[in-house]
């Protein structure tokens, strides 16, 4: 089964938050995991407290749940990771929008529109005998022709069980778009599709939990830290992470004073906390402290960044310049290897369509099977078929656009291998999620893994409180960065006074989770003021998530996409008035999944130079976004969202007109309401995907593991036919011999006699 935790009537000890367990039998490939809440549940009532730390039996399947600290309240009505009130009647309700604009009658249209025997039971051989057996005592036991039973080994071969979908609860309303637990969407062919496949987002494609890393060494036992908050620890700091080459650096509980940056570039090395509040890193200097301040964001040609040594970059189209800290670089870094160490390893040589699963290429020599690969395009300069490909148009929103910067423009994505045909086609497990077309020079690379198996986890993070001096004027008050990255994560934090909290570039299949962002006081200089400039930032990046995130403090941009992501996951996350920034250069498929946002009203504000294009690309997707209370008053923001953009489950305001325009027409946008009486399931997107995903696979497993038994089934059957085949012959052969000596035996007797008889 997919998922635990299920709400209404669902039986709670059947079912829990599929990112809150562990599958057991699956071996190295198990479930992701997920920290920082309790048990979530997709929706409805949250699991009984009895649960916790206990084994729980599903249809053909054992899960395993796992205790995990509350950073977040579960809402009035279940499930929910944030705490807004249940709607009322009248608040979440179907409606049409605008006086001759029917709306169902659109989903309907895009919807329908093309685009692209027994094994339990013992095994019975029969033998056909070709003589008469006779036993030790003469006396003939089986008869020639008579039929003799040889029961084999047991071998018990379980068949394969079809997934069970989990019982739908009362009031459950369920998408035409998704159905129940995806019975209505097909992963393995997303051609014609609203919903791209986000089950691969997160640490180890969201198939293996986070690892717990044996420690490698103690900063306070092995190098001295001190952690009472008044001493420097910053050169024990330096020395554990120069001498530690793989393994957990532990920082037992206290508070730690920094003064530099911490730059981990080795893979296999994490900071591991005793828990956020009992290990506290205190930075007590800025980014300008430590290196200076150039303003190195001038628009020298009144366009283009001149220095893009910052990743994530952007720059501001309303001033002359920007700090050099506004994005990162992070006070703590994760830092691999630049995009010139990736290898390559064949051209793709034909146009693959979106949805399909092949490539072809000029040479497969150097792929395997299972083999994890990445897939790069990048047109030429100044050429921008490829974004308007991504958009589904073919001009700008505003008439002129311009490329994104150097390394940040190119579009990634990754895929294991399933097969490699004689042709040099490469067979993948993923579907395209967007066109392949040899115009913009794809290739297929090693897979980019930079450094990987690298995270930060248990601790508070808490700079020297400063006020937030406002937009581009960070001094570079930075939490954790990771650029040129892979399975990746950032579990169990507090961050506390920052400018961008936590930015992911470059980096793929990395987990944010349980992470809270807050202030030790407001940090704005005027009422209203922001208190930071990112809080959780993606960029450049492929299948990251973040979840059970708490924004309880307001950002410039609160989340952020940027820069050709695609199939970033953000989901399970509140806090107080929250914005969903689509910083344009074309973030794809982005999913927003079981959101509280607060307050709501600025939801939709998001930042980017508008030369750069729409906010957003194509099948960005909302899935279950709600206010705290009351109906969302606030609208997408017309046009420039981007096309065949999905709204699931969101209770906009009667007022809310942007979808009775022209504009959602022409954008092909999705838009499916959820009655005031009902419930959407399941609440979690991401989740109920990655549980079909998973159980796929559990089944697919299990059909080879039983054909595999059932073919050493069939071979012991057959030597034990063999070999009591054999054995009948062998006592016919004895009976035979028996019966040949008994007649010698009979006729040496009457010779005797006979001779006796002549001699008297």
């Amino acid at each position: 089964m997919r998922y635990i935790g299920g709400g209404g009537d669902a039986d709670a000890g059947q079912w829990a938050s599929v990112l809150d367990v562990a599958r057991v039998g699956l071996g190295e490939e198990g479930i992701g995991n997920s920290r920082g809440g309790r048990f979530r549940a997709d929706w409805g009532a949250s699991l009984v407290p009895s649960l916790n730390s206990a084994s729980v039996q599903a249809p053909a399947r054992t899960w395993k749940l796992r205790e995990h600290p509350a950073p977040m309240p579960l809402n009035a009505h279940g499930g929910d990771t944030h705490a807004h009130a249940p709607a009322t009647a009248g608040e979440r309700h179907e409606r049409v929008l605008g006086e001759t604009f029917d709306w169902q009658a659109m989903n309907d249209a895009l919807l329908a529109s093309p685009v692209e025997p027994d094994a339990t039971k013992q095994a019975q051989v029969t033998v056909t005998t070709n003589a008469s057996t006779v036993d030790t005592e003469g006396t003939n036991t089986t008869k020639a022709g008579a039929v003799v039973p040889v029961i084999a080994p047991q071998v018990v071969v379980a068949a394969p069980q079809a997934p069970a979908k989990r019982p739908l609860p009362k009031n459950a309303y369920v998408t035409k778009v998704y159905g129940h637990d995806g019975d209505t969407w097909d992963r393995t062919s997303i051609r014609g599709q609203r919903l791209l496949d986000w089950s691969y987002a997160g640490y180890g494609a969201g198939e293996r939990p986070i690892p717990s890393v044996p420690q490698a060494c103690n900063v306070k036992v092995d190098y001295g830290a001190v952690g009472d908050g008044v001493a420097d620890d910053s050169a024990a700091f330096l020395r554990a992470i120069s001498e530690t080459y793989s393994g957990a650096i532990y920082i037992p509980p206290g508070r730690y004073r920094l003064s530099v940056q911490l730059t981990i570039v080795r893979s296999g090395v994490v900071l591991k906390g005793a828990g956020r509040g009992l290990t506290t890193l205190f930075f007590t200097k800025s980014l300008t402290d430590l290196y200076g301040q150039t303003w190195s964001g001038e628009f020298a040609d009144g366009g283009a960044h001149s220095d893009w040594k910052n990743a994530p970059g952007e720059y501001d189209s309303d001033s002359a310049w920007h700090s050099d800290w506004a994005n990162a670089p992070g006070l703590i870094r994760f830092l691999g290897p630049t995009p010139d160490t990736w290898r390559p390893l064949a051209n793709v040589i034909a146009n693959a369509t979106r949805g399909t699963r092949s490539l072809k290429v000029d040479n497969s020599s150097a792929f395997s099977k299972g083999q994890w690969i990445s897939l790069s395009q990048d047109a030429a300069e100044n050429d921008l078929s490829l974004e308007f490909d991504l958009c589904n148009r073919d001009k700008c929103p505003y008439g002129v656009c311009i490329p994104s910067g150097p390394g940040g423009k190119q579009l990634r994505w990754h895929s294991r291998l399933t097969d490699i045909l004689p042709d040099n086609t490469l067979v993948l497990e993923r579907t395209l999620p967007f066109n392949v077309s040899t115009r913009w020079g794809p290739i297929v690379h090693e897979y980019m893994s930079g450094i990987s198996e690298v995270g930060i986890q248990g601790m508070t993070l808490e700079m020297k409180w400063q006020a937030y001096d406002g937009h581009f004027k960070e001094d570079g008050w930075n939490g954790v960065e990771f650029t040129d990255t892979s399975n990746c994560w950032a579990t169990d934090l507090k961050i506390l006074n920052a400018d961008t909290l936590v930015s992911v570039y470059r980096s793929s299949f990395c987990t944010v989770d349980g992470v809270v962002m807050g202030v030790t006081q407001t940090r704005g200089k005027w009422a209203g003021a922001k208190d930071c400039h990112h809080g959780l930032n993606v960029s450049s990046s492929q299948d990251v998530l973040f979840t059970n995130w708490d924004m309880q403090m307001i950002c410039q941009h609160d989340i952020t996409v940027f820069n050709h992501t695609v199939n970033v996951v953000v989901a399970n996350g509140t806090g107080i008035d929250v914005s969903l920034d689509h910083h344009r250069f074309y973030p794809y498929g982005v999913l927003w999944s079981n959101i509280s946002l607060g307050a709501a009203t600025r939801w939709f504000v998001s930042g980017g130079h508008t030369p750069w294009g729409f906010l957003a690309a194509s099948f960005n997707t909302f899935w279950n976004v709600t206010a705290k209370s009351g109906p969302l008053m606030l609208g997408p923001p017309g046009w420039d969202m981007g096309s065949k953009i999905n709204f699931i489950g969101m209770p906009f305001d009667p007022s809310v007109k942007t979808f009775s325009t022209n504009n959602a027409m022409w954008l092909e946008w999705y838009r499916e309401d959820v009655p005031s009486e009902l419930q959407l399931y399941p609440g979690e997107l991401y989740g109920s995907m990655l549980g079909v995903r998973l159980d796929a696979r559990a089944e697919a497993a299990a059909a080879v593991q039983a054909a595999a038994l059932k073919a050493t089934q069939a071979a012991a059957a057959k030597a034990v036919e063999a070999a009591a085949a054999k054995a009948v012959e062998a006592a016919a052969a004895k009976a035979r011999e028996d019966a040949t000596a008994g007649l010698t035996l009979s006729g040496a007797m009457q010779a005797a006699r006979d001779a006796m008889n002549a001699r008297g």
